[in-house]
């Protein structure tokens, strides 16, 4: 038999990026990850042979630890927590997802209603929303026909969509044009 392995296998840049922050971090001494790095069993146990320690919460970390942010980036209040908490702060958050962060923020600063297309559990949404005071979430284009059912917004609110990174690109599409229908002063990113 023979395998063969596509031109593209393998991580992604930003998970990529995250890993070699994580393995020269863990060749300094002590660290610990917020959350596991990536979502890959295999790689985060080798990381973890490396003598990175995995915390679920900020407060579950020693005070003037070294925190690795991991690739699907947190809320702004896990940054403040950790401050605090005097840790030195390496970020690993892909860039992707930081200009998603950014999005948000400015979106929420002009007045714009942010809006995430993606799975509400996933880290990295979880971490977009924290960027942010009033994000609207939708996984699937049902949830935002029921939601629209409700008339909670005024038509002329102004949105800004984003979209989760691993989001289907097709599902994002439908999700967009209904929201566009409704809300014509929505922009998408």
């Amino acid at each position: 038999m023979k395998v063969k392995i596509a031109r593209t296998a393998g991580f992604c840049y930003g998970v990529k990026r995250a890993v070699e922050i994580a393995e020269r971090t863990a060749a300094e001494g002590e660290c610990w990850c917020l959350g596991e790095l990536i979502h890959n069993r295999f790689e985060t146990e080798r990381l973890g042979r490396l003598g990175i320690k995995t915390a679920a919460n900020p407060e579950d970390i020693p005070e003037g630890a070294v925190v690795i942010i991991r690739s699907h980036g947190v809320g702004d209040s896990v940054y403040r927590i950790l401050e605090e908490r005097n840790c030195r702060i390496v970020d690993a958050t892909c860039p992707n997802v930081s200009r998603i962060h950014g999005i948000v923020r400015d979106a929420e600063a002009r007045g714009r209603r942010p809006v995430v297309i993606g799975d509400h559990r996933h880290p990295e949404v979880q971490g977009i929303c924290g960027s942010a005071g009033n994000v609207l979430v939708f996984q699937e284009e049902e949830e935002i026909k029921t939601w629209l059912l409700r008339r909670e917004l005024s038509p002329d609110t102004p949105l800004t969509v984003v979209f989760q990174t691993t989001e289907v690109r097709n599902n994002t599409k439908k999700c967009a044009e209904i929201l566009k229908k409704v809300y014509t002063n929505t922009e998408l990113f």
